[in-house]
């Protein structure tokens, strides 16, 4: 699995869909018992807007192979168990509602303790990484590999899939150093309205919580990100756009920058980038 945007397998992952679009290539899926083609990578549609949109909740939405963890029509802060096999059993249903796309909430790697309203993936700890939460035996190989087949499945059946990218927020990742001790939260005029570099220290945490304090908040020289480095999960796994959250001061830019980034003629100039 990659530890890093810069690992050769993401980097090759984008040369390949590159290559590929360039040449027009297919892929043959099956689905029902039949053989299906279809472009590789999948070519976004040329207009958006008549395109029936179907957002979906990952943990929320079904698990083909166990019942829901809480009570039906009650509320339950916890993960209730959807999986990707699960969203991928229900295919034909959201094709036959005459959706043609499907937006699926975000597949990164979340901070792994099982507290309360932690289920949504917008509190991201590894942003080259596939949650194993979605996978139908809990590993992170079976959820990067469960992810591609849903994506071609939706792909195969005519649906095209937008990915959830959220660039500039993630959970928890670190605690804060104050005077009275380490808190993950706090409120102070003084800190919110002072100039930058007047912020209080940090711990990290690593994903189950726990602090690491081997782990330095400094980026060597080298480490200089760009958006380029989030086009390696979006192609990975190819699916058709992919919806980015807020992405700084000028909305709008990081969503171009990374459309710019994806590379090829389709998904360069078709990629559905919604900013907000």
């Amino acid at each position: 699995m990659p530890t890093s945007i810069s690992s050769p397998d993401l980097l090759q992952t984008i040369v390949a869909a590159q290559t590929a679009a360039a040449q027009g290539q297919t892929k043959s899926i099956t689905v029902n018992g039949k053989q299906v083609e279809v472009f590789y990578p999948f070519p976004s549609p040329g207009d958006w807007r008549g395109c029936c949109i179907y957002f979906l909740m990952l943990d929320r939405f079904a698990n083909a192979a166990a019942p829901p963890s809480g009570t039906w029509n009650q509320i339950y802060p916890r993960r209730q168990g959807g999986t990707f096999k699960g969203v991928e059993a229900q295919l034909g249903y959201i094709a036959d509602l005459g959706t043609k796309a499907i937006w699926l909430s975000p597949v990164l790697k979340n901070v792994k303790p099982d507290v309360d309203y932690n289920y949504h993936g917008y509190g991201a700890q590894d942003f080259v990484n596939v949650d194993e939460r979605f996978a139908s035996d809990g590993t992170r190989a079976t959820a990067e590999m469960e992810l591609a087949e849903l994506v071609e499945q939706a792909h195969a059946r005519g649906l095209y899939v937008i990915f959830d990218i959220v660039l500039n927020h993630a959970g928890r990742v670190f605690d804060y150093l104050r005077p009275d001790g380490v808190v993950q939260t706090f409120s102070d005029a003084t800190v919110m309205n002072g100039p930058l570099g007047d912020e209080p220290p940090i711990e990290w945490v690593n994903g189950f919580g726990a602090p690491r304090a081997d782990w330095t908040d400094v980026l060597p020289v080298s480490g200089a990100l760009s958006v380029d480095d989030a086009a390696g999960r979006l192609r990975k796994h190819a699916p058709t756009g992919g919806r980015i959250r807020r992405v700084g001061a000028r909305p709008g830019s990081g969503a171009r920058e990374l459309r710019r980034s994806t590379g090829n003629v389709d998904f360069d100039s078709r990629l559905p980038i919604f900013d907000g």
